[in-house]
C-alpha cells in the first residue's frame, strides 16, 4: 500500500502470474482479475502482457477508458489522462515490451480493452 501501483511494475523473478482469459471481444472486466488488497478500500487488479516488435517497428497501444488505470512499460510508468480513450505510441528500435496495467477494481466499472495497432 505504502508503494501505489508502481510496485506491480517490478519484476520478480519467483512470481508466478495466473492466465486470465478476456471476452469474445477482448475486453476484461476489471472484478474478474485476482484482487490485490491496497490502503483502505482500494483492490488492485493487475495484468501484464508482453508486445513483439511489429515488422515495421512503430506500434501504439490503444485504450478505451483510462479512469483509475496506471499503465506501465517495463517499470517506467506511463502517463495516462484521469478520464476516456487514450493512444500511447511507441518508436522502432525497441526491445520487446513487457507492460503492466494496474486498475482500482472496486471503483472502476469499464472494462479494459487494450489493442495493438501497428502501422499499414
Amino acid at each position: 500500500g505504502h508503494y501505489g501501483p508502481k510496485i506491480f511494475a517490478e519484476k520478480f523473478e519467483d512470481y508466478s502470474w495466473t492466465p486470465v482469459g478476456s471476452m469474445v471481444s477482448g475486453a476484461l472486466p476489471p472484478k474478474e482479475l485476482p484482487p490485490v488488497l491496497g490502503r483502505g478500500k482500494t483492490r488492485w487488479g493487475v495484468m501484464r502482457f508482453g508486445v513483439e516488435q511489429p515488422a515495421k517497428g512503430d506500434f501504439s497501444l490503444k485504450i478505451n477508458e483510462t479512469h483509475l488505470m496506471h499503465l506501465f512499460d517495463g517499470e517506467k510508468e506511463i502517463k495516462l489522462p484521469e478520464k476516456g480513450p487514450a493512444t500511447v505510441e511507441f518508436k522502432a528500435g525497441t526491445d520487446p515490451q513487457r507492460f503492466t496495467i494496474a486498475v482500482n477494481s472496486v471503483y472502476r466499472s469499464a472494462n479494459i480493452l487494450v489493442e495493438v495497432v501497428t502501422p499499414k
